[in-house]
This record gives C-alpha cells, structure tokens and sequence, in this order.
C-alpha cells in the first residue's frame, strides 16, 4: 500500500504536469466548492504545491490564466480568473517578500516567463468586452502592479519591458479602451514606485495624460484622472508640478 508521502507525490505530480492542465484546472476550480470537505481538501493541496514547487505550480497558474478556452468554456473562465487572484497570493508572502526566487525554487526563467505572460494577458484579454474577460483583465492588472513593486525602484529595473508596454498601449492606435484603461490604473497605482523612472518621460506622459482626459470613453477619462493625480503628487519639485497644471481644466471637467 502506497504512503501518504507517495500519495502526495503521486497527486503533485499529476497536478503540475505540463502536459495535462485539466487536473489543475479541477482543483482551482474546487477551490470555491460549496462542499466544505472538498473546498478545504483542495485549499490544503494547493498549499502544498506552492510550499513545495512553487515554480511548477506558478507556471500551471499562468497556463491557466492564458488557457485559451476560457473563451468560450464559462469553466475555464472561472478558473482564470481564480487563477490570477491565487498568482497575486503566490508571488509575495505574509510578510510582504517577494517569493519568486531562486532560494524558493523559482528560476529566472519562470520569473521573466511570468512577466511576459502577463503582459500578453492583458493585451489579450483586454480586447474581449464581456464582463468575465473585464474582470479577468482587472486580476491580471492587480498581478502586474504586485510584481512590478517587487522588480522596480530607484536604483533598479528588472522588469524593463514594462514601461515600454504601458507607453505603447496608452499611445497606440490598436489598444482597446480597456487596455488604455487598465494601463492608466497602473501607472496610478505605481506613481511611487515607477516616479524617478518617469520623470525622463515628463513631455511624453503629459501628452498622454492630456489625450486620455480628452477621449471618448469615459472609463479612460477617469483612469486618466487617478493617474494624473498619483503621479502629479508624488512628484519633488514645484516645477515638474508646475508643467502639468494645464491640465486641470479636462481633470475638472472629467469631474463634471
């Protein structure tokens, strides 16, 4: 009779096999089972397969995120959507430390396979305008902004696509209005983080937030509005300040 080591390790095995992504998906998706002994099974399970191959198991989150039947399978939705909160979960600890390293078993490929994969999420997902493909979008943004603080300060960059893609989906023609949107949020919320980063970018951002107060949609208008006032605050001098105050008519007028 197999242990309940083998047991174990026989279930892992199945669960983070690259190969077969269904027993994973059944598990996330047992996650929010409204049968207490499964749902806590499951919880204790997936505990297990963070503490123990924290690498496969985030690559399995990813893959379920990007599953790309979750187009038209509301089952594969509900898991990439889970998916997303549970890759926020897994990234940083109780403490607040980033977990994706090496001392955790997670290799720098996993980690820049994470970060591209996050970005394609978003563009992707971001271009359907169902409601669960919207709330996808707004998890996988929550994700971006979590590693992003991880990857990004005053003396480093280790995510140096990231602003690049935001330029770009802001600025660029094809981006969705959700997308434009969802990168607005993002710029908001990390003003702090990306502001030294920014400040070369000044002209740019200007024009940016200048165009986006001004258009059609009004989710980007108001997105526009969070992140002009985040960034414009955490800036140091009066005179940076100074070169966005034009701005305050179509913030005003965004208000009304």
């Amino acid at each position: 009779m197999a242990s309940n080591n083998e047991e174990e390790t026989n279930e892992l095995r199945t669960l983070l096999d690259e190969q077969n992504l269904h027993p994973f998906l059944e598990l996330i998706s047992n996650l929010t089972s409204s049968e207490n002994e499964k749902r806590t099974r499951c919880e204790k399970i997936f505990e297990l397969c963070k503490t123990t191959q924290l690498g496969f198991t985030v690559k399995q989150l990813l893959r379920a995120l990007r599953n790309p039947t979750k187009v038209q399978d509301e089952k594969a939705r509900q898991s990439a959507e889970m998916s997303a909160v549970l890759l926020r979960r897994s990234i940083a600890n109780r403490e607040g430390e980033f977990t994706l390293t090496e001392a955790n078993g997670v290799t720098s490929e996993v980690v820049s396979m994470v970060k591209t994969e996050l970005l394609n999420a978003l563009r992707e997902d971001s271009m359907r305008t169902d409601t669960a493909s919207k709330s996808i979008t707004n998890k996988t943004r929550d994700v971006v902004i979590e590693v992003a603080a991880h990857s990004i300060d005053d003396e480093r960059d280790e995510w140096p696509e990231l602003l690049p893609f935001m330029f770009g989906a802001i600025s660029g023609n094809d981006a969705s209005d959700k997308l434009k949107e969802t990168v607005l949020f993002i710029f908001g919320a990390l003003s702090n983080v990306l502001g030294e980063r920014l400040k070369p970018h000044l002209a740019t951002l200007h024009s940016i937030l200048q165009a986006s107060l001004q258009h059609a949609n009004n989710d980007v208008r108001l997105a526009s509005l969070s992140a002009a006032c985040s960034f414009v605050e955490g800036l140091s001098s009066t005179e940076e300040r100074n070169a966005f105050q034009d701005l305050l008519p179509l913030m005003l007028q965004t208000l009304g």
